[in-house]
C-alpha cells in the first residue's frame, strides 16, 4: 500500500489541532482506502498517543516578554530547528518512506516568529529531495509575513501540486503574496465538519437544556487580532452570561480546548466567580481530544471562542455561537451561513441570551438551509481529496 504523510501540529496543547488531524485522516481514508496514513507534527516529531496530564498555567502578562525583538525570537526558533537532530532524523525517515505529503489542516500559513514557515520549509526540502508531491489541505493563512517567511513559504507554495484553504480570506491573502498559485488554489472549509461522522452522537438528552461555554484566555486575542479584551473584563462577561443562563433554567458547563493558558484563565479568573453557583459545572481540564468532542457533543448549545470548540458543535448541527476574536472564525462562520451566530465580545450579555433563547424556541438544531450548506461544504472537501489523490496515481 502507498503511504501518505500528514504534517501538521497535532501534538499541540490546543486539542483542536488533534481534531483537525483526525478529521483530515478520516477524509483521506474516505476518499481512497488504499493509503496508509501517518501523522507527523513538524514542530516536535512523532504523534503522541499516550494520554498526557492536562496542565494549568496562565501565560505571563509581564512587560519584559513583550519587548523581546522579533529578530531575537526568530533566531531562537531557527536554532531550535537547526539543532534538533532527533526531529530532523524522524522527518527525513518519514518523508523518505512516503508517496505523498499532505500539509494541513489548521492555521499553518502564518508567520509565528518563523516557527511554522521554517517547519513547513523543512518538510519541503525533504520532499523535493525525494521527488515527493506536496498537497496543502484545508489550511488557514494570514499575514503579516516577514521577508523570510515570504521567501520560505513562497517556495513551498510554488512546489505544491494542489492548495486548498479553509476560507476565502486565506485564498485572497495567499494570492496577494504569490499570484503564481492562482490556478491551483481553492477555498473550501475546515475538515472538523466531519466530526459527527467520525464520532456519531451517542446520547439522547432529557431534562434541562445544557449550554456549554468554551472559554479561552483573552490574551490569546492579542496574538491574532487587534481586538483588546482584558482578562478582568472577559471574566466579568463570561460570569454574567453563565449566571443569566442559569436564571433561565439552563444548565451551564464550562470547558476549554486544553490549552495551558486557557486552563489557567478559567482556574484563576472564572472559577472564583461561579464554582459555588448551582447549575454551573466545570469540565475537568482535558488532555485527550476525544474527551473534548464528548464534552461538546453532550451540550445542546455551544458558545465558544476557539474555532475547534465551535466547528465540532456545528458538525452535530447544534446552535453554535462563535465569539469573533480572529478573522478566521468570522470568515468561516459567514461562509457556512452562520452569520447570525456570530457574537462580538462587546455585545451586551442580555442580547446574547435573547439570541440563544430565540433560536432554541424555534428549533433544537440549526435550520435545514444551513444544514444543507454544511453537507455541500463537506462534499467539496471530499471531492478535493479524491481529485488530488486520483491525479497522483
Amino acid at each position: 500500500m502507498e503511504r501518505i504523510l500528514v504534517c501538521g501540529v497535532a501534538n499541540s496543547g490546543n486539542l483542536g489541532d488533534r481534531i483537525i488531524a483526525e478529521s483530515l485522516n478520516y477524509i483521506i481514508n474516505k476518499a481512497d482506502k488504499k493509503y496508509v496514513i501517518t501523522n507527523f507534527d513538524f514542530t516536535v516529531g512523532e504523534i503522541v498517543e499516550s494520554k498526557k496530564k492536562a496542565t494549568v498555567n496562565l501565560t505571563s502578562d509581564k512587560i519584559f516578554k513583550k519587548i523581546i525583538p522579533n529578530s531575537i525570537r526568530y533566531i531562537k526558533v531557527s536554532n531550535y530547528y537547526r539543532k534538533n537532530y532527533i526531529l530532523k532524523e524522524a522527518l527525513t525517515k518519514q518523508v523518505s518512506e512516503s508517496h505523498i505529503i499532505v500539509i494541513g489542516g489548521g492555521h499553518l500559513l502564518i508567520d509565528n516568529y518563523g516557527n511554522f514557515p521554517i517547519g513547513i520549509y523543512t518538510i519541503y526540502k525533504e520532499a523535493r529531495k525525494n521527488n515527493i508531491p506536496i498537497i496543502f489541505a484545508f489550511v488557514g493563512a494570514k499575514g503579516p509575513w516577514s521577508y523570510k517567511a515570504r521567501k520560505l513559504l513562497g517556495e513551498v507554495l510554488n512546489y505544491a501540486s494542489y492548495i486548498s484553504v479553509r476560507d476565502n480570506d486565506s485564498k485572497k491573502f495567499l494570492i496577494s503574496i504569490n499570484p503564481n498559485i492562482q490556478q491551483k488554489i481553492i477555498a473550501l472549509t475546515d475538515p472538523a465538519l466531519y466530526v459527527k461522522e467520525i464520532y456519531p452522537p451517542t446520547q439522547y438528552k432529557v431534562g434541562k437544556k445544557k449550554i456549554g461555554l468554551g472559554i479561552m484566555d483573552p490574551n490569546e486575542m492579542k496574538r491574532h487580532s487587534n481586538i483588546s479584551w482584558s482578562r478582568t473584563d472577559s471574566a466579568i462577561w463570561w460570569s454574567k452570561l453563565a449566571k443569566e443562563l442559569v436564571k433561565l433554567n439552563y444548565e451551564v458547563n464550562i470547558f476549554t480546548n486544553g490549552a495551558t493558558t486557557d486552563n489557567g484563565f478559567v482556574e484563576q479568573y472564572i472559577k472564583k466567580n461561579l464554582e459555588e453557583i448551582e447549575g454551573i459545572s466545570f469540565s475537568e481540564y482535558l488532555s485527550d481530544y476525544r474527551n473534548l468532542i464528548k464534552t461538546i457533543e453532550n451540550q445542546d448549545v455551544i458558545v465558544a471562542q476557539r474555532l475547534h470548540a465551535c466547528l465540532p458543535s456545528v458538525s452535530y448541527y447544534k446552535h453554535t455561537y462563535g465569539i469573533m476574536w480572529d478573522p478566521k472564525l468570522k470568515s468561516i462562520f459567514e461562509e457556512l451561513g452562520l452569520n447570525n451566530y456570530l457574537i462580538d465580545c462587546k455585545d451586551e450579555v442580555e442580547k446574547v441570551v435573547q439570541k440563544i433563547e430565540k433560536n432554541l424556541n424555534e428549533d433544537f438544531k440549526l435550520n435545514e438551509e444551513t444544514i444543507n450548506k454544511i453537507v455541500c461544504k463537506k462534499k467539496e472537501l471530499l471531492n478535493f481529496v479524491e481529485n488530488s489523490l486520483s491525479k497522483k496515481n
